[in-house]
């Protein structure tokens, strides 16, 4: 099992390119991890009056992020089976560092894995 972390940017697509060329064949995932409006404001200092933009609210402004990341995940796992991999997409809400995430969710895989065998 390959797990690709995948943001939809240039890197991204080669990297998913490379991974089929090399293990054409393979079952992947394809991880996006999005975060809420409020994290990424918080994370960047934008606290600010009218920051939440056209949606109103918070809520609205997170369903739209979580469905850029739902997409961008689609994305990337037709990417992946035209490069030759057998894909699934996974996204997950940031509750943590990123890579404290990737490390997180490949032991889970690792462990759905070994517990399939």
């Amino acid at each position: 099992m390959i797990l690709l972390c995948y943001d939809g940017s240039a890197d991204a697509q080669a990297a998913i390119d490379q991974a089929g060329l090399l293990m054409a064949g393979s079952e992947a995932t394809v991880l996006v991890i999005w975060e809420t409006i409020l994290e990424t404001m918080t994370r960047h200092g934008s606290l600010g009056i009218g920051m939440i933009g056209p949606y109103g609210d918070d809520r609205a402004a997170d369903d739209a992020i979580k469905q850029a990341a739902v997409q961008t995940a689609v994305a990337g796992v037709a990417r992946a089976a035209a490069a030759g991999l057998v894909a699934q997409p996974r996204v997950v809400n940031r509750d943590d560092d990123i890579a404290a995430m990737i490390l997180a969710e490949a032991a889970k895989q690792a462990k759905d894995v070994l517990s399939a065998l």
